[in-house]
């Protein structure tokens, strides 16, 4: 399913603040990765593109997320590639409060250089936050379990070494 970029008005944003994120904010946090190549045939010199999601129910208090690559020899070491990601969390000052809430699509898109070993990303707790306007709360749908306007939550795109060196990945 495909979210458009959703526009929050300062009334659904104190309703998120008083409804939604105290019926969340004392589970435990717990979560899962779900990595998905966009295709499964790929050949050496081509791209590898990697759509990741993360799956799970509460809030973390500080978030990363390391991917590291089975061999740096696999991947070309001219162009290592990119992660793309569009989700963060903003604080809006409403009835002398700070309130929270995720923000995500692409006017929110970021980008980070990989290298030959993998990446370390800050997850924003935008990631794990509630989709606002989501009715069911007694299993809320998380911002990072998505996309928003046709972006996957984090995306990496690879570019193979033409030929491999095998005899290093034995």
């Amino acid at each position: 399913m495909n979210y458009p970029d959703t526009i929050l008005t300062d009334d659904d944003i104190i309703e998120y603040n008083r409804e939604v994120l105290p019926r969340v904010k004392n589970i435990e946090p717990i979560y899962s990765i779900v990595a998905r190549a966009r295709s499964h045939n790929i050949k050496g010199g081509e791209n590898i593109d990697i759509d990741i999601y993360l799956t799970g129910q509460g809030i973390p208090n500080a978030n990363k997320l390391v991917l590291l690559w089975s061999s740096p020899d696999v991947i070309d070491d001219s162009r290592p590639g990119v992660a793309t990601y569009c989700i963060g969390e903003v604080t809006k000052k409403l009835n002398g409060k700070d309130m929270a809430v995720p923000v995500a699509g692409r006017n929110y898109i970021a980008h980070q250089e990989l290298d030959l070993n993998g990446i370390v990303l800050h997850l924003s707790r935008g990631y794990f936050l509630p989709v606002p306007k989501y009715k069911n709360l007694d299993m809320p749908l998380i911002v990072g379990e998505r996309c928003h306007s046709g972006y996957h939550p984090i995306s990496i795109s690879l570019k193979l070494c033409v030929k491999p060196n095998l005899a290093i990945m034995r």
